[in-house]
């Protein structure tokens, strides 16, 4: 997957389109919709406040590096940025572990996420292609039995909304994902109930078509299309910061928090202040002298109906 902070997608009506745009032309872009953004202007209580990351790929060998990069040394400056935040949740989307989620790999990752855990903020993970289900439910405790089995899926209230994490992991190291019959079955009755609060959705691979992520994507953003609850979904697995709409419903591609693809790829996590009616979105780079840290967009949710 030979992708890169900047590349852009739009999907309109089913229709993919793809045009990379110069580094300036999308700074320019963001910063214009950041010039949009009103934070903490309004009366009221504050917003919730989560911090998104992605793709941390964590080594038991702390001083591994990629092309560049060293995880270890990412992740920790990551959560170092998180501390300076009065946050309500941390979200760690997918690829925690480096190659094939070996137990030592979620020990040192444990680790690095050790301020975070010590301070009582709650931790949701979801699984991705570098990940090992049975290692990593060992390691976090979590269920693979329920409400889907074999799948590591949750869903959580909070703040007035309601957080679904998915499962896409196929086989560790397969490099594309699937939902499946049962987990998309289980989101489609889960995201039908009465009185649904609105709804952001969380899963490692990419959605759309052609590059290598999920391969049920289709039938994926069909059912979250189709159900005016679901305001955004969230995922990783690409390396590259992006964002699109589909029939008002966003679609969000975190950027890679532990190494980059591209040389020059920009590397850090999301800052998401959840407000009634969207989310503003702030991107915390890894490294403070690097451009896009601090641009910010907005999402405003579609109406129920």
């Amino acid at each position: 997957m030979p992708m890169h902070f900047g590349y852009s997608a739009s999907i309109l009506n089913g229709a993919t389109s793809h045009r990379p745009p110069s580094r300036r032309e999308f700074i320019e872009s963001l910063a214009a919709v950041s010039a949009s953004v009103l934070v903490g202007g309004a009366s009221g209580p504050p917003a919730p406040v989560w911090a998104l990351l992605a793709d941390a790929h964590i080594s038991s060998a702390r001083d591994k590096a990629v092309r560049g990069a060293n995880m270890a040394k990412n992740l920790a400056r990551a959560v170092d940025g998180v501390r300076t935040v009065a946050i309500d949740a941390v979200v760690v989307n997918g690829d925690m572990a480096f190659e094939d989620g070996e137990p030592r790999d979620y020990a040192a990752f444990r680790e690095l996420l050790r301020p975070v855990s010590e301070a009582g903020t709650p931790l949701h993970l979801t699984l991705g292609n570098h990940d090992h289900r049975a290692h990593a439910a060992t390691a976090f405790g979590l269920d693979v039995s329920r409400p889907v089995a074999g799948r590591c899926v949750s869903r959580v209230l909070a703040h007035g909304r309601r957080f679904v994490f998915l499962d896409s992991l196929e086989p560790s190291m397969r490099v594309p994902g699937r939902l499946g019959s049962a987990q998309l079955a289980w989101l489609r009755a889960a995201l039908d109930e009465k009185s649904a609060p609105p709804t952001v959705v969380f899963v490692h691979h990419n959605p759309d078509d052609g590059m290598l992520g999920l391969l049920d994507g289709a039938e994926f953003r069909r059912v979250l299309v189709e159900r005016r609850c679901v305001k955004a979904v969230l995922f990783g697995h690409t390396h590259a910061y992006r964002t699109w709409v589909e029939e008002g419903l966003h679609f969000v591609n975190l950027p890679a928090t532990g190494y980059r693809f591209k040389p020059d790829a920009t590397l850090g996590w999301m800052l998401a202040r959840w407000r009634d009616d969207g989310a503003e979105l702030e991107f915390r780079a890894i490294a403070p002298t690097d451009p896009f840290h601090g641009q910010r967009v907005r999402l405003d949710w579609r109406a129920d109906r």
